[in-house]
């Protein structure tokens, strides 16, 4: 993402740490793009972000994907996916 591409300098930057393996950063994107912090909501950027953070064990990340596979949240809903996400925590 570059100037122009509609994000702010705080998600920019953390989707950069994001890329570069910090797990909370992926969650944060994944927030921001969800609530629309700022920005206008995209449940599919949200979708992409938390399963990064997943992918690197952040917790929430894989709860948040959880529920929103289970939903079809702004991807095809899975809820077996999306259960076995959410027990993962447990």
């Amino acid at each position: 993402p570059g100037a122009g591409d509609g994000l702010t300098p705080e998600l920019r930057q953390l989707a950069q740490s994001c890329d570069l393996g910090a797990s909370d950063a992926c969650f944060q994107v994944g927030v921001i793009f969800d609530e629309g912090k700022g920005i206008a909501t995209d449940k599919n950027k949200a979708a992409i972000a938390y399963k990064a953070a997943c992918e690197k064990s952040h917790d929430r990340g894989c709860h948040r994907l959880g529920v929103m596979l289970v939903n079809g949240e702004g991807i095809t809903r899975d809820i077996a996916a999306g259960i076995r996400l959410l027990n993962q925590g447990c």
